[in-house]
């Protein structure tokens, strides 16, 4: 699936001052590298190691604490743990 699809089709804009969406202290990361982080991956912890492993991010050490949460409120996801 094309990233930009996926941000577009699945998650909603984020609303100004919303605790809805967790916040994001993750910066400096291409769609370029997104994309093919996402390529091949077998689930959502395999894209999100596939990031931190293959791009060196002074941010990277809140990739995980994104990841979590996201993944808590992106039900779509659970079934790639399966």
């Amino acid at each position: 699936m094309h990233i930009l699809f996926f941000v577009q089709r699945f998650l909603p804009a984020k609303k100004q001052n919303s605790t809805v969406y967790p916040v994001d202290k993750v910066k400096g990361y291409t769609t370029v590298q997104l994309q093919n982080a996402l390529v091949g991956s077998k689930s959502w912890n395999d894209w999100r190691d596939k990031i931190k492993n293959n791009y060196n991010n002074p941010t990277e050490i809140y990739v995980d604490e994104l990841f979590n949460n996201w993944q808590c409120k992106l039900p779509i996801f659970s079934t790639l743990q399966k």
